[in-house]
């Protein structure tokens, strides 16, 4: 017999060797992919939600909440339905492949576990089962469009501001820092650490700041607490509340490019918009 045309077949390396070997690679690539699936379809799911919002289009909202809601039942029922599935197929199929290795030969074994259609057959099966459970762990609780990620955050820290203000300004001429309480004679007795004005309001203003950054609604009403509560408050109290005003228009020059939309953000307004 003539070796012309013959091509010896290249040995693989010992990494490829062993992957073939190995079953549960490619499953566990599979399940990779998935999640990165799943991570690109929630953030896509969020931005379209949050536009919508956005926008008001409530009543578009409202549909695709509906087509969600319809669609958790066809995932229910293809993820309760694919575990049994695969259950059976691959039990039906090692049983078989048992009864083979033990009647013809063992190599039988080898053969199914290097199969390519094996392999990607337990990858889909799998993959498809883990999705699905996926995507009904980020199924929301809430169902009315106006409130289906959650209240509005400019919104909240507008109204945090307006029991915020109120309260510094009731203290603004009480005494504060540590309190000594003294008996009939007059002894300190005992010394309670209290906050002083500067904790006071380095605690109402420092996390409600990182708010403003694209929203004008609370760097209005920041600003227009911070300028009612310098109209009131002693001078030797007035230090804090001005190197809040400070960092407030430097948030707002670094965040909004536009000076038009800047000389808007900065302007105070008691009702944040009003």
């Amino acid at each position: 017999m003539s070796d012309r045309g013959y091509r010896r077949p290249r040995p693989l390396s010992p990494l490829r060797e062993h992957l073939r070997d190995t079953f549960w690679f490619a499953p566990t690539m599979g399940f990779v992919c998935v999640f990165v699936l799943w991570l690109v379809a929630t953030e896509l799911d969020d931005a379209i939600v949050t536009l919508l919002q956005r926008e008001e289009a409530y009543d578009e909202l409202g549909e695709l909440i509906a087509f969600s809601q319809d669609a958790k039942t066809i995932v229910t029922t293809i993820s309760s339905a694919m575990m049994t599935f695969i259950g059976v197929v691959f039990s039906i199929s090692l049983v078989a492949v048992q009864m083979a290795s033990g009647q013809l030969t063992p190599r039988v074994v080898r053969i199914f576990v290097r199969s390519r259609i094996s392999k990607l057959t337990l990858t889909v099966f799998l993959a498809t089962f883990l999705f699905s459970l996926l995507v009904l762990s980020s199924y929301e609780s809430e169902s009315d469009p106006r409130r289906v990620v959650s209240v509005p955050l400019a919104t909240t820290a507008v109204q945090c501001l307006d029991r915020i203000v109120q309260f510094l300004a009731a203290v603004a001429h009480l005494p504060l820092g540590a309190v000594h309480h003294r008996d009939r004679d007059g002894r300190v007795r005992l010394v309670q650490d209290g906050p002083e004005w500067d904790d006071l309001v380095d605690l109402a203003f420092e996390e409600i700041r990182w708010c403003v950054a694209g929203s004008p609604q609370v760097s209005r009403r920041l600003m227009a607490g911070l300028d009612d509560l310098l109209l009131i408050v002693p001078e030797d109290r007035k230090k804090s509340l001005v190197r809040h005003r400070a960092l407030l228009v430097q948030t707002v020059e670094r965040t909004v490019p536009v000076a038009a939309d800047r000389e808007f953000a900065l302007l105070p307004d008691r009702q944040g918009i009003g």
